[in-house]
């Protein structure tokens, strides 16, 4: 993605949590002309390098991140995202007017119970895509966004994704755990069997330094011309 001018009108945004997935949505959002004015995370060292590559400030606490924004994406393990919700709940600020989403892919809204208690606008934005840090930003580019959010958050969302050249996905709320599954099954599942397939190439006497490249071209093709399987009707 190429540097583009600031998005004039466009929410600004704090982002809680440095690391691979941050670095990458962050950096990507400022190549598309978003405003990232808050950095904070448990690592000063990846909060410090983060805000300097998008030219934000690194905040001290998640509360001070989200009072710092009008749109805070927090960017931490599925786990404590509730832990995290409700340590910036606890701070005693209202909220109102600002808006918090997540990125999980299983959780919904609620997970963010805490804050929507004291008048932050909350949702979910989860990107479907292997992220590994300001490397991968690129990667948004053409993937799908797991969006729930209402009103005007959701209006912000979708125009984010459409900054970030992406496209939405819909879930249905019963289905977000299925959902979880396949992602995990195709993202980690693709990578085991490719180092499996590395290593029967080892064995065959193909260097690994051959072997990675040449497989990880294969897997690109057959992802991209497999054809759906149709059944015959009897």
């Amino acid at each position: 993605m190429k540097d583009t001018a600031a998005r004039v009108g466009a929410p600004t945004l704090g982002v809680v949590g440095a690391g691979r997935a941050g670095a990458a949505l962050s950096l990507a959002a400022a190549r598309a002309g978003y405003r990232v004015t808050a950095v904070s995370s448990r690592s000063p060292e990846g909060a410090a390098r983060l805000a300097a590559s998008v030219g934000a400030v690194v905040q001290p606490t998640p509360l001070a991140a989200v009072r710092s924004a009008d749109l805070t994406l927090l960017l931490v393990p599925d786990r404590v995202i509730g832990v995290v919700a409700a340590d910036i709940a606890a701070g005693g600020a209202a909220l109102r007017g600002r808006a918090v989403v997540h990125c999980a892919a299983s959780l919904g809204p609620d997970a963010l119970g805490a804050l929507r208690r004291i008048g932050a606008h909350t949702g979910v934005l989860h990107p479907l895509q292997a992220l590994a840090g300001a490397g991968s930003a690129d990667l948004l580019r053409g993937s799908y966004f797991r969006i729930e959010a209402d009103g005007r958050l959701e209006a912000d969302l979708l125009t984010l994704v459409d900054a970030l050249g992406g496209h939405r996905i819909l879930v249905p709320e019963g289905g977000r755990i299925v959902y979880h599954a396949a992602a995990v099954l195709v993202a980690g599942g693709s990578l085991a069997l490719l180092d499996r397939a590395i290593a029967l190439f080892e064995a065959a006497g193909v260097a690994r330094d051959v072997a990675r490249p040449a497989l990880a071209a294969l897997l690109h093709g057959a992802s991209a011309t497999r054809r759906p399987v149709t059944r015959r009707r009897r």
